[in-house]
C-alpha cells in the first residue's frame, strides 16, 4: 500500500513538474514572438503590418537622404562607394538588414557604380546612396548587379 501511495506522489510531482516546465516554456516563447514583432528598430525583417512597412520606407529613407546630403560627391575621393558604406553602415546601426551592391550603371557617366540592398518584411529594395531615394523598377532596369555585399 505505500510503495502504491509513493508511486502516486511520484507520478503526480512529475505531472506538476511537467506542467510548470511547459508553462513556463511558453510563456517564454511568448514573450519573444511578442518582442520581436513589437521591437522596430531590432527585428524589421519579422514584421507584417502596413503601417510599419511605411514607417520603415520613411525612416530607412530619411537616413539615405541624411548621408546624401551631409556629403559632396567627388570621383574617388568620396563617391558612391563611400556613400554607400556610410549608408550601409546607419541603416545597419538601426537594425536593418543592408549590403552593399556593386556593378554597372548604364545611365552614368562613369558606369561602375555601387549602391545599397535593403530588406523591409523580408523584401529587397534597392537606393540610391548617392541621392538618398529608393531605386524605382524602372530605373533599375539601367543597373547590372556585379558583386553582392561588396563596396568597392
Amino acid at each position: 500500500m505505500i510503495k502504491k501511495k509513493i508511486i502516486l506522489l511520484g507520478t503526480i510531482l512529475i505531472l506538476v513538474i511537467s506542467l510548470f516546465s511547459i508553462s513556463a516554456f511558453l510563456t517564454e516563447d511568448l514573450n519573444i514572438k511578442s518582442s520581436k514583432v513589437n521591437s522596430n528598430s531590432i527585428y524589421p525583417i519579422i514584421q507584417k503590418d502596413y503601417y510599419s512597412s511605411v514607417l520603415d520606407f520613411e525612416k530607412i529613407e530619411s537616413i539615405a537622404q541624411d548621408v546624401a546630403n551631409s556629403h559632396e560627391y567627388e570621383l574617388h575621393f568620396f563617391d558612391c562607394t563611400d556613400f554607400s558604406k556610410e549608408l550601409k553602415n546607419r541603416l545597419r546601426k538601426e537594425g536593418y538588414k543592408a549590403q552593399c551592391s556593386a556593378g554597372t550603371n548604364s545611365a552614368f557617366e562613369y558606369k561602375n557604380h555601387t549602391w545599397i540592398s535593403v530588406w523591409i518584411n523580408a523584401e529587397r529594395f534597392e537606393i540610391e546612396s548617392t541621392g538618398g531615394y529608393f531605386i524605382s523598377d524602372e530605373d533599375f532596369k539601367t543597373y547590372e548587379i556585379k558583386w553582392e555585399n561588396y563596396c568597392w
